[in-house]
């Protein structure tokens, strides 16, 4: 076996086996294919993953970096040499070299190149996934994933261009689906700007017809440029909007013509339900002239973002706004010295052979990094080559080969790419991505102030540090090392490096307990020694993010037990207490990141990095301040305040203090030391017991008295004589949490509770108190700012808790603008509304009566509580189709003064009634419903029952669906009842059509009576289309009279029986029983008597005006 292919030895218990050793290994199943488990150079060829018209593509597998990869081979398999014509062979090299040039997490990476038995090959990520087209018909993802889809792949697109690199060849198939993220791929035509395009001619036509621009079609090639690109992105959005591409003919050339010359149909012709802004961004990418197209896909994936989230438009602009400082230059490593003279190849047979070197970068104690260049790929790189084997320990070795594996697994913009890892004659080696920057550490030290000024800037590189760190957890990967000296930067860029001391998180809690890192940066259980997750690089970024701010580390000492006692015990000081610039918020994150306990640090990266950027924007984060009763329990248990550490203090200070003492006056001093000793034992004592009872504030009084003491200058004085270290102890002593800080703690509490019980009076007071204590507190600063504005919040109690509401406004006019949601979502936090407005309420869930409630936001107090509990359908199927309506208290009566040519048929008084609640059908019994009724209960032929305006017992033609008239208030009330019906009453029916805001008609104030008092009909309410309309409409027929509840026609078409009924005394004719009726009709509007009419009727009377619907009284109130 040549050096080329030769194994490495602590690696060969892996690539060794037999083929079903093989197959299980890389969980493959049934009958093996004929080049199954051969060999291409370094790999193991997996499977065959496809093929096309120029090459074959296969899964391989990296035996040495235990990683899978893509192989595009040139021929039709593995063992015949690929026959490609000169152009085809350009186009591959040229995708290889186009290819390493751009590294981005959306783009598919090229790792290698080559000629292999007169065949060329690519080596690329591995992609486990499917095309997009195939993505778009599985997933079917909505609209806005389908915008945050086109967004990645236009980031990826940018990050081309500005290498000068154009795709021409954007289609959905070359776009590969890892989970939800895109990865671009297949740059087999992209076109360099400043390349030779000699054999690609003018006019000569390159790329997928149905998905290539205007320019393209032509064959234009000098007017190919990032605006193509646009173009073809704008097409993969139309085919994810509609499944079609934007130009498909039979004939390619029909295509090509219908590119350059039709119209594109609009994506809403394919697909209704594209909303209009994103039909209107994909057509803007989508058009002829380049000059009227977005001008880059940055400018694209700005009005994607914009349209995603309107409110955080600005979120990325703080982001990219945050590393604008140019930083110099340097490179990966550190210190200087050279054995490869630049220019030469390095002397190596194998695989370093195509590596030509240009300068050496540093030589260390394990080995030297070289900046080389390979030919083929035309890249620079950076080669790490371990000392020669006899000179490397075995734990050498294997700590680089283990640096190679983690970082291999890692494919991130934020993370140093390797490429390549093996062995030479040297040693081993790792080919790695060259970043030409400065480390961290170096930028802090030579710009300390800028970075504690400029604190937006620092922020951003935490974030850009805890975007790589996600992607490596993801994988799997600690790092373990964190610091800002393995922290490269350039400009706007940064780079995490060095996984030397990487681990793999599902193997942290095996092997000897030896410890690994840079004790400055590391957490207390990595100073342990303890199992390691993805929040012990957490609490190192917060190290990084803590010195980049205040220009130190929070912990250092003398010796390695020293430092190793405070990470472990002690609280980081504030970073406030260095640099008084940093906000509040911005340190309760960093001491979030940097708590003792890793339970009570962020869950993630990304938890991490979004409070960072909540930060930046000005919105609420997550972290919290460390309670009080936290910061106590660690000062009296952590802080050697216990009785046994207090007892072994002074153990030491007596024994040292009876060795030192050899006169009287020394006797004397050291009694004096022993005394006060004493005393703060005492004291420690006690505190514990407070503790133990939970008196806080007696164990922090007696615990300050201890720390006076011993921070005294007496103290001191008598300490340095006979025990110089004893100053060490008031590391331990120090208390963290005042009186004051518990105070304000028990303000904080009591102020919450006053807001849940709405005693808004109380909490002015309190308000003034808690800013004694603590006047820059957020929380009261939030609170007083609410008191002090014309806002109020809604508190809304809803059973389910998983049902969603919305809030609508209602207009001067009692309009409810039902095309405006005020606000909307789950039920979870208070709703804020402005004062002196009335609103509507709905709550809605699936299987349950959707709920409508008015509420006024008054002036008397700043919340508004309301409790619903939903009624579930299913208690009630027989009545789905039924409208629920909130109990309420309703003032029935005239709601203003009649005028005087207006009467009422008798008198009524203004008096106020409490609603329970109740079902309403939302339209009149129709004429075919009451038919169905006589049918089912063997009336239809008795004439009694049969509507007076019915010809011959017959429903006159044409009116089956217009309401049922002409029926006696004692029939309806019998239908009503064979159903499990009843009829409303007079206050139901007010209730349902006035609702609750002293509305003057059921569909608000708007009035048709013009003011020389006729009448100004109006289309939107068709029995009023002309005077005196002599007929009813449909019952379902849909008006613009609709009750503020979704209940029709209670202002017009038929007055309604109601169950309400009453006695009146008429002139000659002595005491009338009668029944209310509610509601105008065909000839009396609401608008003629200026109110929602009341009539009274005999129970036997029969009239072409008074028609019914039912109700169904439901049990309880709600």
């Amino acid at each position: 076996m040549s050096d080329e292919h030769k194994p490495i030895p602590e690696l060969d218990s892996i690539i060794a086996g037999s083929e079903q050793e093989f197959k299980k290994k890389h969980h493959i199943a049934g009958k093996t294919e004929d080049w199954l488990g051969k060999n291409f150079k370094q790999y193991d060829v997996v499977k065959k993953l496809g093929q096309g018209a120029m090459a074959e593509v296969f899964q391989i597998y990296h035996p040495g970096l235990s990683k899978h990869f893509a192989l595009k081979l040139t021929g039709s398999s593995l063992d015949k040499v690929g026959t490609l014509s000169d152009q085809d062979s350009k186009r591959f090299l040229r995708e290889a070299r186009v290819s390493a040039k751009l590294k981005h997490p959306n783009i598919v990476s090229v790792i290698d190149n080559g000629t292999k038995d007169g065949r060329e090959y690519l080596v690329m990520d591995y992609v486990e996934g499917m095309t997009l087209d195939d993505y778009i018909a599985k997933k079917k993802p909505s609209f806005n994933a389908c915008l945050k889809i086109i967004a990645k792949i236009a980031d990826a697109l940018s990050h081309a261009h500005k290498q000068a690199i154009i795709h021409r060849d954007l289609k959905p198939g070359n776009v590969m689906m890892e989970g939800d993220e895109p990865m671009l791929m297949d740059f087999g035509l992209a076109k360099p700007v400043d390349v030779d395009t000699s054999f690609t001619q003018m006019g000569t036509v390159l790329g997928t017809p149905s998905y290539m621009a205007p320019e393209q079609a032509q064959g234009r090639i000098d007017e190919i440029d990032a605006r193509s690109d646009v173009y073809g992105l704008g097409a993969i959005l139309y085919y994810m909007l509609t499944g079609k591409a934007p130009f498909e003919r039979k004939v390619v050339m029909a295509t090509l013509m219908a590119v350059v010359r039709e119209d594109v149909v609009p994506p809403s012709g394919h697909n209704a339900d594209v909303p209009d802004e994103v039909e209107a961004l994909c057509l803007k990418a989508l058009q002829k002239n380049p000059q009227n197209r977005f001008q880059s896909t940055d400018e694209m994936a700005m009005h994607i973002h914009a349209y995603l989230n309107p409110q955080g438009a600005q979120a990325a602009a703080v982001n990219r706004a945050t590393m604008v400082q140019k930083t110099g230059d340097t490179v990966i490593g550190k210190e200087q010295s050279a054995t490869v003279a630049p220019g030469k190849r390095v002397k190596d047979s194998g695989a370093l052979a195509k590596y030509v070197v240009k300068k050496e970068l540093a030589k260390g104690g394990m080995g030297v990094v070289y900046v080389a260049e390979d030919p083929k790929l035309q890249r620079t790189v950076a080669i790490k080559i371990l000392h020669s084997r006899q000179h490397a320990t075995d734990k050498e070795n294997a700590r680089f080969i283990k640096e190679a594996r983690m970082a291999a697994k890692l494919s991130h913009g934020r993370i140093v790419t390797v490429y390549e890892v093996g062995e030479c004659e040297e040693g081993y080696f790792i080919a790695m991505e060259y970043f030409q920057a400065k480390d961290l550490e170096q930028l802090i030290k030579a710009r300390e102030k800028f970075f504690q000024q400029d604190i937006k800037y620092s922020c951003g590189v935490a974030i850009k540090i805890l975007e790589g760190m996600q992607h490596a957890h993801e994988n799997n990967v600690l790092h373990r090392d964190l610091k800002p000296a393995n922290i490269l930067v350039r400009d706007k860029d940064l780079k995490i490096t060095d996984f030397g001391l990487a681990t793999d998180t599902n193997a942290t809690a095996s092997g000897k307990k030896i410890f690994m890192g840079t004790p400055m940066y590391c957490s207390p259980e990595q100073m342990k020694c303890l199992p390691l997750d993805p929040r012990a690089d957490l609490y190192s970024i917060g190290i990084i993010l803590y010195e980049m701010l205040t220009g130190t580390v929070p912990f250092t000492g003398k010796s390695f037990d020293q430092l190793a006692a405070k990470i472990s015990k002690r609280p980081p000081k504030p970073p406030t207490k260095i640099n008084s610039k940093i906000p509040r918020d911005l340190e309760n994150i960093i001491l979030t990141a940097l708590s003792k306990n890793k339970e009570d640090r962020y869950a993630d990266a990304n938890d991490f990095k979004l409070d960072l950027q909540r930060f930046l924007l000005g919105k609420p984060i997550y972290a919290k301040p460390p309670s009080a009763l936290a910061q106590i329990s660690r000062t009296l248990q952590s802080s050697k305040m216990g009785i046994i550490a207090a007892v072994a203090i002074i153990a030491i200070f007596w024994m040292v203090s009876s060795f030192m003492a050899s006169s009287a006056a020394t006797k004397q001093r050291q009694d004096e030391l022993d005394g006060k000793i004493d005393q703060v034992n005492k004291w420690l004592e006690e505190a514990n017991e407070y503790k133990q009872k939970g008196n806080f504030f007696e164990a922090i009084k007696l615990a300050q008295n201890a720390k006076k003491v011993i921070s005294s200058e007496e103290f001191q004085v008598l300490a340095d004589e006979f025990v110089p270290f004893i100053p060490e102890v008031d590391e331990f002593l120090e208390p963290t949490v005042s009186l004051r800080d518990i105070r304000l703690k028990r303000a904080l509490k009591d102020l919450k509770k006053l807001r849940t019980e709405n005693r808004w009076a109380k909490i002015r007071k309190e308000v003034m108190k808690v800013k004694l204590l603590d006047a820059e507190n957020s929380y009261v600063k939030e609170l007083e700012t609410f008191l002090n504005s014309d806002h109020l919040e809604l508190v809304l109690s809803v059973t389910p808790r998983d049902a969603e509401y919305r809030v609508y406004g209602i207009s001067d006019s009692k309009i409810i603008l039902f095309d405006k949601v005020l606000h909307s979502g789950k039920v979870d936090s208070p709703i804020d509304l402005t004062q002196d407005k009335w609103y509507m309420l709905e709550v809605v869930k699936e299987n349950y009566f959707t709920v409508r409630k008015f509420l006024f936001a008054g002036r008397e107090s700043k919340s508004v509580y309301v409790s619903i509990n939903m009624v579930s359908q299913g208690d009630y199927p027989n009545y789905r189709n039924m409208t629920y309506i909130p109990s309420a208290k309703v003032a029935l009566g005239p709601k203003r003064p009649l005028p005087r040519r207006k009467k009422v048929r008798f008198p009524l008084g203004t008096s106020s009634r409490q609603i329970n609640h109740f079902l309403i059908d939302r339209y009149e019994v129709s004429n075919k419903e009451y038919r169905q009724y006589l049918v089912e209960t063997g009336k239809v032929k008795q004439p009694s029952y049969i509507p007076k305006t019915w010809k011959k017992g017959k429903i006159p033609r044409k009116r089956e669906n217009h309401p049922v008239v002409g029926i006696s208030w004692a029939h309806a009330l019998e239908y009503a009842e064979h159903y499990g019906k009843d009829l409303p009453t007079s206050a139901q029916m007010e209730l349902a059509a006035l609702g609750t805001d002293g509305r003057r008609y059921p569909w608000g104030d708007l009035s048709a009576v013009t003011d020389n008092g006729k009448l100004s009909y109006k289309k939107e309410f068709i029995y009023l289309t002309q005077p005196r309309v002599y007929t009813t409409v449909a019952v379902d027929t849909v008006n613009k009279d609709v009750s503020p509840f979704g209940i029709h026609h209670l202002g017009g078409n038929v007055r309604e029986w109601t169950k309400t009924d009453g006695k009146i005394r008429i002139k000659g004719r002595g005491v009338v029983e009668f029944y209310v009726t509610r509601g105008a009709h065909f000839q009396k509007n609401c608008f003629e008597t200026d109110q929602y009419p009341l009539w009274a009727y005999k129970g036997k009377d029969y009239s072409p005006y008074v028609g019914f619907r039912c109700v169904k009284n439901l049990a309880g109130g709600k």
